[in-house]
């Protein structure tokens, strides 16, 4: 009996590669950091008391684009050959250091101190729906 894995998880090293690549700032690596340091490096000088200090983020992304890069350069083989554990964790780091990356990018528009989200009729509840 052949068992077949589920397609998704067939098409994971694929989707992970394409979600990675940016080609203007891919580089090669001579080996992946499973400890994710830098990452945790970033979080704990912008991440206070389960807070994030958008703020700061958003005026030195250098470390957080750094981080991204390190995750594009994974090839999909290479991806495809780690242990579930490394292979999530990198998922799941990928997940919040891009949203991250989101939210500093388009932080005016959704900036209490911005003005342009909180406002009459909205609450601040509102803006962490956005």
């Amino acid at each position: 009996m052949v068992v077949m894995k589920p397609i998704c998880f067939q098409l994971l090293p694929v989707i992970v590669s394409v979600m990675l690549w940016r080609p203007e700032q891919a580089s090669a690596i001579d080996a992946f950091d499973h400890t994710h340091a830098r990452y945790a490096e970033l979080l704990s000088k912008f991440v206070s008391d389960g807070r994030v200090d958008y703020t700061a983020l958003r005026t030195a992304p250098t470390e957080l684009d750094a981080y991204l890069n390190e995750l594009a350069a994974v090839k999909p083989d290479e991806f495809a050959a780690w242990n579930r554990e490394n292979r999530l964790a990198l998922l799941l780091n990928l997940y919040n250091a891009r949203t991250l990356r989101l939210i500093i990018d388009h932080y005016a528009r959704i900036s209490p101190a911005a003005g342009s989200a909180v406002g009459p009729g909205h609450a601040e509840d509102d803006v962490r729906r956005m």
